[in-house]
């Protein structure tokens, strides 16, 4: 899977209601997340 098509399943599945600042938030922590995979390999 992409990092575009994470984040569009991401975003999927967020409540309506959530702010701009807490989608970057969870797009920032996945990011971290998948740095961090990335230095184990």
């Amino acid at each position: 899977m992409s990092d575009k098509e994470a984040i569009i399943e991401l975003v999927k599945h967020l409540p309506q209601d959530v702010t701009l600042r807490e989608i970057i938030h969870k797009i920032e922590f996945i990011a971290a997340i998948q740095e961090g995979f990335n230095q184990i390999d």
